[in-house]
């Protein structure tokens, strides 16, 4: 009686080993509930650093990512950022260099006691955009290497309750002045973002949901 009762323990806790391997292993991955988003802040603001100059303008960006499934590999390559926008400005103007597109998005953590995920880092490789500043008198393009993650264009997307609402600029970084034109002396050498845009999926204003498997 007594070895049988060991061998349904033993039996037991072999059942009870495995399960946990399987949800560990499961673990490394992120679920997505659509790949298509889009990006919309109202404001985001460019601000040069060390100098007074600011650029604020409304910016929507739209890509989509490769997978439903995103596993949770640092530095991977996980999607494309495919059209850029820039609206109305209240601050100096910009433009983003489409003819630089599709950015490439990786995936760089993500923060929260799990199984609930706060927030899940994202790179912006490539970005390429023009400030238009004293009226149009000094245009400044500003593009990273794609190489240097301080200088690459980063966010946090924010879940509440598995929802990805939004998503928040790194204030950070600092995307590195490449050329200019006219006054260009006065175009400030690098300059970080500032802001939170609404994430929805595209074309709609569903939120796009996200759980950890």
């Amino acid at each position: 009686m007594r070895t049988r009762s060991k061998l349904v323990l033993a039996g037991l806790a072999a059942t009870l080993l495995m399960a946990f391997a399987v949800n560990s292993a499961s673990a490394n991955n992120i679920s997505i509930s659509n790949q298509f988003f889009r990006v919309v802040w109202s404001p985001l603001t460019f601000i040069g650093e060390g100098s007074t100059i600011s650029v604020k303008c409304n910016v929507t960006l739209e890509g989509s990512f490769h997978s439903r499934t995103i596993v949770k590999t640092l530095g991977a390559l996980v999607g494309y950022v495919t059209k850029g926008m820039t609206g109305s400005c209240t601050e100096n103007s910009a433009t983003v260099l489409t003819a630089t597109l599709p950015w490439h998005i990786t995936y760089e953590g993500f923060s929260g006691r799990l199984p609930t995920i706060a927030r899940i880092r994202l790179l912006l490789r490539h970005t390429a955009f023009i400030t238009q500043i004293f009226g149009g008198l000094a245009e400044c393009l500003y593009q990273d290497a794609g190489t240097n993650q301080s200088e690459n264009a980063a966010g946090e997307l924010i879940l509440t309750n598995g929802s990805a609402n939004e998503l928040a600029a790194d204030t950070t970084i600092r995307v590195p002045f490449l050329r200019g034109s006219g006054l260009s002396e006065n175009c400030p050498t690098r300059g970080g973002f500032t802001g939170t845009g609404n994430v929805t999926l595209l074309g709609a204003t569903t939120r796009i949901t996200v759980t950890l498997i």
